[in-house]
């Protein structure tokens, strides 16, 4: 199952690489529209997001200091430049190359409380797949700002961009990446408006993992991505995310 995670959203940054959209900018007051409390003129903190928890997170200043508790959640940081300000990761976090480096805060399912509180974050950004109620009561207990994120299809994976660049301060950078994303999902869509209707399209099977074998169902991001460049997920009838097959 451990797999079936690092890989299956390990897909998140090729999104941010050959696709995009376009979600309405964060305003300052917090991106979820709520009152954020008195801002720090000229900084947008204090601000308050709602999570894929539904949780009312507070973030009360810049936070310099980030902890990724999952890959993908790594892999959209690195993406808004924050190479500098990530402080740890977990174990599975292989891409960029530049987050092996990083200091290791446990795996996605399994976080090193210790570690994580010795490495000072000001921010952690979890994953709703991997962590349990009871880990994240424990991460609350630090009493730190968690984020926990979960897109479950193509446009939560733009506002969830969106949202970690008003977090983090980098609302431009965010944004730039959400216009080069409409302009290359843009020029894919108009290739196949070229295409005749009556065109078969090409049947995909992707496989996520072998061991037990684990394919992408009809509601993953996968099967969505698949769909939008033309395919046909050959799994796109099961309703399970990836299901065992």
């Amino acid at each position: 199952m451990k797999k079936l995670f690092v890989w299956g959203l390990l897909l998140l940054f090729f999104v941010l690489a050959v696709s995009g959209c376009a979600p309405p900018a964060a305003e300052k007051t917090g991106v979820d529209g709520q009152p954020a409390g008195e801002q720090q003129p000229g900084t947008g903190f204090p601000l308050t997001v709602e999570d894929h928890f539904g949780r009312q997170v507070e973030i009360l200043q810049k936070p310099e200091r980030i902890v990724s508790l999952a890959p993908s959640n790594t892999e959209l940081l690195f993406a808004l430049g924050l190479d500098e300000r990530i402080v740890g990761v977990t174990e599975y976090c292989n891409f960029p190359p530049e987050a092996l480096a990083k200091p290791k805060a446990g795996s996605f399912s399994e976080p090193y409380l210790e570690q994580i509180v010795t490495l000072q974050p000001e921010l952690i950004v979890a994953s709703e797949l991997a962590i349990t109620a009871e880990k994240l009561q424990q991460l609350e207990e630090l009493q730190l700002p968690i984020l926990v994120l979960h897109p479950a299809g193509f446009e939560e994976v733009c506002q969830t961009l969106e949202m970690l660049g008003a977090v983090t301060g980098e609302e431009e950078t965010a944004r730039q990446l959400i216009a080069d994303m409409r302009v290359r999902v843009e020029a894919v869509q108009e290739k196949l408006q070229q295409l005749p209707d009556t065109r078969e399209k090409v049947r995909v099977y992707y496989q996520v993992y072998h061991d037990p074998l684990m394919t992408a169902g009809g509601t993953s991001i996968i099967s969505e991505i698949i769909e939008m460049a033309g395919g046909k997920n050959v799994f796109a009838d099961v309703g399970a995310a990836y299901p065992k097959i």
